[in-house]
């Protein structure tokens, strides 16, 4: 991924070098590109640049001229403004019709909310501020009480949450089964996705009848880039995120009995396809993110660390919480009947393995187009007597998942928008991942940092949210409601964590 660019714009250079020197400094793990301009060089020459901030309040200055030029063509930049509380009192004097802070201070005194301006809250302004000013998405304000710093950082988490900047990523995705076709599909739809590199060793040389099956317009199939050659190719690319797609094709899931049957087979027909796109993987010392959405997910993430890729560098965006939100869903409607399965928000720690663990204390339920906490949705639950219920009686776990389509209307199908989300979220250089994805050999709640990898790329890695404990508020639930298995892989994540 390219760097994030931030444009500090101030007639005050000292106020800009310190702006600059605090971003540098402290990026919440985005590394910003920071560049200073004067005022003349920045009208109608700014390019997609992430972040742009302004510290001029006066509304016909160049600096405001280039937020609304920017807002007015729809360029994808984040726009703040940058003030000092003292600028803010000295302009109320100076300007006392036009300034943003006048036209806040006219609308206090009209709801009757303050007769002084000194009774002024300044947060109360800020919020206001975001509702009200169309030129720029938020306000940094600096005063006694107020350090720049935190000002600059909470702005900017506020930036990424709202996806404000967003840097389209180019993918790479080797193996084009229905898995690999669905995903491709999925991102050349989307405006986060620039290009798709993609390889297949079914395709000998011609892959137009495969990628003309989907269902996309002319601009979306020319972000797709077959490469018929040979799979290095894809990785000589050096896309931001790699899709390993290929695997065990047409598997009659019915026809196995045990999850672990099934887990070996997977893994023993796999490795074969799998295991020369991680050596090509090594011997091009590749950097970008690897996301392995093949089966067994874990299995083969192990063996990739084995092989002496990062930890951080693997993941996989295949684990779903279908079967956990599909169980809360039907024990839940039975207390409300308007809830709909759609309204449920669920984390798991290891949902995509046999046992996995939904963490019912931090799951939400939209209630009335509110989103609450599930025990405040609910207060007649209990959260042992949930996970005696529901857990001990689910229907749907492991090998079950597949075989239980009909029942709960869902299947695998689901996995490539979850990729485009989890695509999507990188994109816009968000801090944690909507779903459990896998942060070692487990599938959890997940982060995702940003570094730099030379002068003008930074690359994304993934790693847990807290330890595994942290995870979820539930009192001794790692110790005393896991399965074993997923025990087991605990256990051999903190042998990893600990070399």
């Amino acid at each position: 991924m390219r760097k994030p660019k931030v444009v500090i714009a101030s007639n005050d250079e000292d106020l800009r070098k310190r702006a600059a020197t605090i971003l540098s400094e402290n990026q919440q793990g985005i590394d910003f590109d920071v560049k200073t301009y004067e005022d003349r060089e920045r009208l109608g020459n700014l390019p997609e640049s992430q972040v742009y901030i302004a510290t001029s309040l006066n509304p016909d200055s160049n600096q405001q001229k280039v937020a609304r030029k920017l807002r007015d063509e729809n360029v994808k930049c984040a726009r703040i403004l940058l003030a000092r509380v003292s600028d803010l009192t000295k302009q109320h004097a100076k300007f006392p019709k036009a300034s943003l802070f006048s036209n806040y201070f006219a609308y206090i005194k009209n709801g009757q909310k303050s007769k002084d301006e000194k009774d002024i809250k300044w947060r109360e302004f800020q919020t206001w501020f975001r509702e009200n000013q169309t030129a720029f998405q938020d306000i940094a304000i600096e005063g006694d009480l107020i350090p720049l710093p935190i000002e600059l950082e909470n702005t900017l988490e506020r930036v990424r949450q709202r996806k404000l900047m967003s840097i389209p990523l180019k993918i790479g995705v080797i193996g084009l089964g229905t898995l690999g076709l669905g995903i491709l599909e999925k991102a050349a739809r989307s405006d986060n996705i620039s290009s798709a590199h993609v390889h297949t060793h079914f395709v000998n040389g011609d892959y137009s009848p495969v990628l003309n099956s989907l269902d996309l317009t002319g601009e979306q199939r020319d972000k797709i880039i077959p490469h018929g050659k040979d799979l290095e190719e894809v990785i000589k690319e050096n896309p931001d995120v790699l899709l390993i797609t290929t695997g065990q094709h047409g598997v009659n899931y019915e026809a196995y009995k045990k999850r672990e049957e099934l887990t070996e087979m997977l893994f023993r027909t796999g490795l074969p396809k799998i295991d020369p796109i991680l050596k090509a993987i090594i011997a091009n010392n590749f950097q970008g993110l690897i996301a392995m959405q093949s089966n067994p997910n874990g299995h083969l993430i192990k063996h990739a660390m084995k092989l002496g890729i990062p930890r951080e560098q693997l993941t996989s965006f295949s684990p779903d919480t279908i079967r956990h939100r599909a169980e809360l869903y039907e024990y839940l409607k039975e207390l409300d009947p308007k809830i709909k399965e759609e309204d449920i928000l669920l984390m798991a720690i290891g949902e995509h393995m046999k046992g996995g663990n939904p963490l019912y204390l931090e799951a939400f339920v939209k209630v009335n187009n509110v989103l609450k906490p599930l025990f405040e949705a609910f207060p007649e639950l209990k959260d042992e007597d949930l996970r005696r219920e529901i857990c001990a009686n689910a229907k749907a776990r492991g090998l079950a998942v597949v075989q239980s389509a009909s029942k709960y209307q869902h299947d695998y199908r689901g996995v490539p928008q979850r990729v485009k989300e989890c695509l999507e979220d990188i994109s816009t250089l968000q801090r944690y991942s909507r779903y459990p994805i896998y942060a070692g050999l487990l599938s959890v709640p997940a982060e995702f940092t940003y570094k730099s990898f030379g002068d003008d790329r930074i690359e994304v890695r993934v790693k847990r949210t807290g330890d595994l404990r942290s995870l979820t508020k539930d009192k001794n639930i790692l110790l005393n409601e896991l399965d074993p298995e997923v025990k087991e892989v605990i256990n051999q994540t903190k042998e990893w964590e600990t070399k």
